[in-house]
């Protein structure tokens, strides 16, 4: 994510999708995974719904998987995708090998086998796409990470340990992107009372944290290694 985004009423509580639910940042992702019009996209878990919206106007054949009735029509209400809505907890076995991009969405953290969850249900070449909270300092405050950690049930990595891990899985990894502090300050700053604990722990180091979208590009288990981007 760029710094310097102003806060909008994306924002609103204390979502960490919302940032990259906007609809100049899907707009980006599908460029730059060179998505045509008409490729299969699964969003699971409906965020907020602006991403499936974005989708949609696209050109993308957009699946919705959400257990939670009220959320779903309130996202088919804005991409009017009704033929493609699941009121579940995970897509149907039939889905399996069929879509170009995995969006999950989650408010908590998903585990470490978010990834490979998802991959079964990718078509070959197929990208996944989740958020996870991160550290972005080197040495943050004392304590502050445990504090974190203990908040979210599991261990804090950072970005680039986020690629790391996408090879385990069964992934190549692609890319990472962090919220700028700004961005964070914006969520924090809206936090609802439930909130307020999370949002006071921000407060006491606001620069130790931030949230990240992971992507990554499923492999198949005979597929040779790509030549390096490294030119030396």
């Amino acid at each position: 994510m760029r710094a310097g985004n102003h806060p909008t009423d994306e924002y609103e509580g204390s979502d960490p999708r919302a940032p990259f639910c906007r609809a100049s940042v899907v707009s980006r992702l599908v460029r730059r995974l060179e998505l045509s019009p008409g490729s299969e996209v699964l969003e699971w878990g409906v965020a907020r719904g602006t991403s499936a919206a974005t989708l949609v106007k696209l050109g993308m054949k957009v699946t919705l998987v959400e257990p939670d009735e009220e959320a779903l029509d309130r996202v088919l209400q804005q991409t009017r995708v009704e033929e493609n809505a699941v009121k579940a907890d995970r897509p149907p076995a039939t889905m399996a090998g069929r879509f170009a991009l995995i969006l999950l969405h989650a408010r908590d953290a998903l585990g470490d086998e978010v990834a490979s969850t998802a991959r079964e249900f990718l078509a070959p070449e197929g990208r996944v796409a989740f958020v996870r909270p991160v550290k972005v300092l080197l040495r943050p405050p004392p304590g502050l990470v445990d504090q974190w950690e203990r908040h979210w049930g599991h261990a804090l990595r950072t970005p680039q340990e986020l690629l790391a891990a996408f090879p385990s899985a069964g992934y190549e990894p692609d890319f990472v992107e962090a919220l700028g502090i700004d961005e964070m300050d914006a969520l924090y700053g809206a936090a609802p009372d439930d909130l307020a604990e999370e949002a006071a722990l921000y407060r006491a180091g606001a620069a130790a944290i931030s949230f990240a979208i992971a992507v990554g590009r499923r492999r198949e288990a005979d597929e040779k290694p790509r030549p390096s981007r490294d030119r030396g």
